[in-house]
């Protein structure tokens, strides 16, 4: 095995994502195991090339465990094994690095076992393919693309992970077609229907100052909490739904929403989108007069523009960091938002917002690392709306602004019709995919 190194370029999300499914027919043959200690050991205790079902205090979840190690000497001298254990879920890979020293061929290995999680970047060679994904801390999310890739698999069936450009881990035949299996599950809340409307809200179309808008816009962002950490999310409806990313609530049909009142009340999962990695959650109609925030949904933003985000980085409730509109990029599932207002673990499902207080995107990702800043990603609301199915309710007299909300001040009386999402062609060419 060649030696571990640092990658200098990783893609980071908010949370630990997993995925409640459905199974299809062959889940009546899964075996459901549960695992009371943290499988990231040398030596853990799983079934490997298999998939499981996972019950634990945590939730469950669907998982396919590969091992490879190799020994170096171990007969004359003491020997080493160098190994690779992989988890693989629907939504996520994490990979365990690990070394055992003193190692021969009657008792085992008898000295310190030294781990490390597995690298910033892998590249999976499936078949003829390459799938190049970035993580952190040993955990990559699975890319829309590589789910197909598996589902479409025919013929070729050789795998091949390379770990930070450098450490090749081969992945067994066995392993390979219960990945097939896995990434064949439909998640059971991909095509829940969702009745309400978005309501047009009016603004102002005179520039407001940083701190009054802010103001204006912090009552209606919140906290999303669920057993795998903290979040953020905003406010769609008055009828109590809540946007934010998939792939925070991915393992939990539940999760506790603080407001900014400090309020906390708990939210079901009421639709997942797997492909622009968004969710919505409900809580109910409370006695609490709750405000929406306006949607951008017929404009994508200008190369240039400004932009706030908004959200609970590392748990630092209601950060505000503000930047520019660096790009629009294209991938096969997304439209985002490219933007340098800095944005972390815990920022994913916040608004990004323009000058006016308009939500343009959901911020799901940042690229960062040793000499690199200033690349933060959100999902285009209108993506979002679109993936959702969602609608505008347009019964509001007003002239409307380049983003479709009315304008405070300015009346007339003739409503516009409600029509589905989205309304408009791109401002922008098609830009590069996002690698």
């Amino acid at each position: 095995m060649n030696k571990f190194c640092r990658s200098v370029i990783v893609l980071l999300t908010a949370s630990i994502s997993f995925l409640t499914v459905i199974p299809p027919t062959f889940s009546q043959q899964i075996r459901q195991i549960n695992i009371e200690n943290d499988w990231r050991t040398s030596d853990p205790d799983v079934p490997f090339s298999e998939l499981v079902k996972v019950n634990n205090s945590l939730g469950n979840y669907y998982v396919v465990f590969d091992k490879n190690y190799q020994k170096y000497g171990g007969w004359i001298t003491a020997g080493t094994e160098l190994g690779v254990i992989t988890r693989f879920t629907y939504d996520e890979i994490d990979i365990f690095l690990y070394r055992k020293d003193r190692c021969d061929g009657i008792l085992g290995c008898l000295g310190a076992t030294q781990v490390q999680q597995g690298g910033e970047t892998i590249d999976i060679i499936l078949g003829s393919d390459v799938f190049t994904l970035y993580g952190d801390n040993g955990t990559f999310p699975v890319s829309p693309q590589l789910r197909k890739a598996f589902q479409n698999l025919q013929g070729n069936r050789n795998m091949r992970i390379v770990i930070n450009k450098t450490l090749n881990n081969d992945i067994g035949g066995g392993t390979v077609n219960q990945l097939t299996k896995l990434y064949s599950l439909v998640d059971s809340l991909a095509s829940n229907s969702i009745n309400d409307k978005i309501a047009l809200i009016p603004v102002s179309q005179q520039e407001a100052e940083l701190e009054k808008l802010i103001s204006n816009i912090i009552p209606s962002v919140v906290k999303v909490q669920t057993n795998f950490g903290d979040a953020t999310g905003f406010i769609l409806t008055k009828n109590g739904l809540i946007i934010t990313n998939r792939h925070v609530v991915s393992r939990s049909n539940k999760a506790q929403i603080t407001f900014y009142d400090k309020t906390k009340v708990e939210a079901v999962v009421v639709r997942r989108d797997t492909n622009a990695d968004i969710a919505v959650l409900s809580v109910g109609n409370l006695s609490a007069q709750l405000k929406p925030l306006p949607i951008c949904y017929q404009k994508y933003p200008n190369l240039g523009e400004s932009v706030i985000a908004i959200g609970n980085p590392l748990s630092l409730s209601n950060t505000i960091t503000r930047g520019i509109v660096s790009g629009i990029r294209e991938t096969e599932s997304q439209t985002l938002i490219q933007t340098d207002a800095a944005v972390n673990p815990g920022n994913s499902g916040g608004p990004l917002l323009n000058k006016y207080g308009e939500v343009v995107g959901v911020v799901n990702a940042r690229i960062g690392g040793a000499g690199i800043q200033g690349l933060g990603f959100a999902v285009s609301i209108i993506n979002a709306l679109d993936n959702l199915e969602m609608t505008v309710d347009k019964n509001l007299s007003g002239q409307l602004n380049n983003c479709g909300n009315p304008i405070i001040g300015i009346e007339i009386n003739n409503p516009q019709e409600t029509r589905p999402l989205p309304l408009l062609q791109k401002d922008l060419s098609p830009l590069p995919p996002l690698k």
